[in-house]
């Protein structure tokens, strides 16, 4: 209300103002230019009453965020500045994201290769980190990125690196309560041994090593540290990648080769092809059933909502491999 009543004021009294230099050049303004710039002090003034809101960590994945808020708690606040349900791939910040990040203290981001929107900034005020710099360099000091490189989060031994970089970052700008971040540090990499254990004995009890995947080559991370493998529809890194006929084919070829009942499917993506998949194989008496492999890149509103964390997201992937592993 307040707000309001401080562009109802600052209306009038430019309205009055404009009037009265009308009055006084007669038509040398026009009535249309009134009414634009009316508008224009308008919007400046709604501008200065939503001024941007400050956060102490800023995050570009979930992953970051997730893990950024178990060890913050509720000492310090966490900010996604991907909008949820939003391709990271081509998300683009606008100006009050840029405003947000300067206002930080600290910034978390994934890589120049995957937020290339950070990368293009000037950043001045928080602490940067890249986190694939700390989390590649500990295994490839000697080599290129790699495709399992490029997507590293989806590894939990990364995810575990991951979660204490940020605790090494988050005490830089909170010494004080030093004590209680590495005690939630502490209670995530539990967490996460745990969901790792659990889905090693899964693949060790299985009966295939091999799922299939209509979607980027995105989950390399994963299929190299539990040993199987997984099949995507398009070996590209990224998912804008076009679908051609020919891969769809390939792809349908290795199900029907393998017995696969199962397919899994990207989080956040179309099932167009997925569905032209299926109908191809029910015209064969194939059925197959759709099982989500989240690669970690974004979540939907109603889950950012719900305050889904990473934990029920890797846990949900535990339960849908053991499924597909077992291709009972």
């Amino acid at each position: 209300m307040f707000c309001l009543r401080i562009i109802r004021n600052s209306l009038a009294n430019h309205s009055q103002l404009i009037y009265n230099y009308f009055d006084y050049n007669g038509g040398l303004i026009m009535k249309k230019r009134i009414l634009l710039l009316l508008a224009f002090l308008g919007i400046i003034t709604l501008a200065a009453c939503n001024p941007t809101k400050k956060y102490d960590i800023i995050t570009t994945m979930i992953p970051q965020y997730s893990l950024a808020r178990e060890i913050a708690g509720d000492k310090l606040s966490v900010h996604l500045i991907t909008k949820p349900g939003v391709d990271v791939h081509s998300s683009e910040l606008s100006s009050k994201d840029v405003i947000t990040i300067n206002n930080s203290k600290l910034l978390l981001y994934t890589s120049d290769i995957i937020d290339t929107q950070i990368s293009r900034l000037t950043i001045k005020g928080p602490i940067v980190i890249d986190l694939s710099s700390h989390i590649l360099d500990e295994h490839d000091h000697d080599h290129d990125h790699d495709h399992t490189s490029i997507h590293y989060w989806t590894s939990y031994h990364n995810l575990e690196h991951m979660a204490s970089v940020i605790y090494e970052n988050i005490i830089k700008i909170d010494s004080e309560n030093k004590t209680y971040y590495e005690e939630n540090l502490n209670l995530v990499l539990e967490k996460l041994s745990k969901l790792e254990d659990e889905l090693l004995e899964i693949v060790s009890l299985s009966s295939t090593k091999e799922i299939f995947y209509a979607g980027h080559n995105a989950m390399d991370a994963l299929a190299n540290e539990m040993g199987i493998t997984i099949t995507a529809l398009v070996d590209d890194i990224k998912p804008n990648a076009d679908v051609t006929s020919p891969q769809i084919q390939n792809l349908i070829k290795k199900i029907k080769e393998n017995n696969a009942k199962y397919l899994f499917v990207p989080e956040l993506e179309s099932l167009r092809v997925v569905e032209t998949i299926k109908r191809a194989l029910k015209n064969e008496n194939i059925e197959l059933e759709i099982l989500e492999l989240h690669g970690l890149h974004n979540i939907s509103k109603e889950q950012f909502d719900k305050g889904i964390s990473i934990f029920d997201i890797l846990n949900q992937n535990n339960i849908n491999l053991e499924k597909g592993l077992k291709n009972d």
